[in-house]
């Protein structure tokens, strides 16, 4: 059984699948808060991380996205893990070169501070913004919050949902795509930019400092102040923002396709029957 994504329900899996079934559980980790069980319950809840960290010493293997995540979690956690990195599949998109949007996408929850983009738009009043942020469940007030916030910005486009088979539509006209996490794993977000080749700025999140490595974009490493000012940059420097999208894509194609990640999923299994 291969399992994703801290929660109670697949902690109570991986025993079940143990204790019960006698069976192999292989658990991918699927963000950076994993690694600490305080991290988990603020992204989740108490009960998710008390379970969770019962859980990863059941598990016959946990594989981390990245080498910073396997180190984190070795640190926090004294529990090894093995470095897969995530598959994406991409694709064969027409790349739109009259790009002009700065895209956020992400669901509505407090961690992922889509309040800060909400502020940047502010900062730069005559470039056209995008923020796409379902609600979730449970943090419905902060929706109504976020969404009151988008609306009162007039260069600032709110969108409650997209389907996902519809929201290449958006990274095909998206220059940047800003993330503003607290802290993440490596997100589809991400993937999906670089899939469109949509320049990548970021508050926290850079997994492996591949922002820097591949020349993809600019990481704020938590300055807002400084990420403003990246931003200014990108605008200014629209060939090498361009540049750093076709570097994303080209990051992809290096790092992420199915026939690799496959080929090393396969070699753990075999490591484990």
């Amino acid at each position: 059984f291969i399992l994703r994504t801290a929660d109670i329900g697949v902690a109570v899996s991986i025993l079940y699948i143990k204790l019960f079934l006698k069976k192999k559980v292989i658990y991918f980790l699927a963000s950076d808060a994993e690694t600490q069980t305080q991290q988990t319950a603020q992204m989740q809840n108490w009960a998710t991380a008390f379970s969770m960290a019962i859980a990863y010493h059941f598990a016959d293997r946990i594989v981390a996205q990245t080498h910073t995540q396997q180190q984190l979690f070795w640190k926090k956690r004294k529990l090894k893990s093995t470095v897969i990195k995530s598959i994406y599949p991409g694709s064969s998109h027409i790349i739109n070169k009259n790009k002009n949007t700065i895209l956020w996408v992400g669901r509505a929850i407090p961690w992922k501070q889509g309040e800060l983009f909400i502020q940047l738009a502010r900062q730069f009043p005559q470039q056209p913004f995008v923020m796409i942020a379902p609600p979730n469940k449970g943090d419905e007030s902060y929706f109504q919050q976020l969404k009151q916030k988008a609306q009162s910005i007039n260069n600032l486009t709110f969108i409650n949902y997209v389907p996902p088979p519809k929201i290449n539509q958006y990274y095909q006209q998206a220059l940047i795509l800003v993330n503003t996490s607290i802290n993440e794993g490596f997100s589809n977000v991400m993937f999906e930019a670089m899939d469109n080749q949509c320049a990548i700025l970021s508050l926290n999140s850079n997994p492996d400092n591949f922002i820097e490595q591949y020349q993809v974009g600019y990481c704020a490493n938590g300055d807002f102040n400084k990420l403003s000012k990246q931003l200014n940059s990108l605008l200014s420097y629209k060939q090498t923002t361009l540049q750093f999208g076709q570097n994303g894509t080209n990051y992809l194609k290096e790092n992420h396709t199915p026939e690799k990640i496959i080929h090393q999923i396969n070699q753990l299994i075999n490591t484990i029957i």
